[in-house]
């Protein structure tokens, strides 16, 4: 008996993380991602996918992301003012891929576009998304 309920609960388990190993291994579907802190964020091992906006004052840092690369939209809290040098002020006509129930409403028209990415901030809270093929 405690062989079958070891088992079934290595099932149980293997199915919870399977879609995320599935989803890691092939690159496929979207993921949402949350950390507190900037330092919560680096030992993730997800930095990767914040394309360098973020500043090291970040907080409640969120992100839904197409594994696939071709979607992302971000959003983070910080007193901080956005600037980078890889971007520049732009009217903001491009909409976000996703619509969590986190994302600000309404959009800003004022922002910055940093590359394929546009980028709007309402008083200390950051939006960031990217969206390729909707362009």
């Amino acid at each position: 008996m405690k062989l079958l309920v070891g088992a079934i609960g290595a099932v149980a388990a293997l199915t919870v993380s399977g879609c995320t190993v599935v989803q890691d291994t092939f690159q496929v579907g979207e993921r949402e991602f949350h950390f507190d802190t900037i330092a919560d964020l680096q030992e993730s091992g997800e930095a990767f996918r914040f394309q360098g906006f973020l500043p090291d004052d970040a907080t409640d840092i969120r992100m839904i992301a197409q594994l696939d690369g071709h979607a992302s939209l971000m959003r983070w809290t910080s007193p901080t003012e956005f600037d980078s040098e890889h971007c520049s002020a732009a009217d903001i006509t491009t909409t976000p891929p996703f619509d969590p129930e986190w994302l600000i409403d309404p959009i800003p028209e004022a922002g910055a576009a940093c590359g394929s990415w546009a980028v709007v901030s309402s008083g200390g809270v950051h939006f960031a998304w990217s969206d390729p093929e909707g362009e």
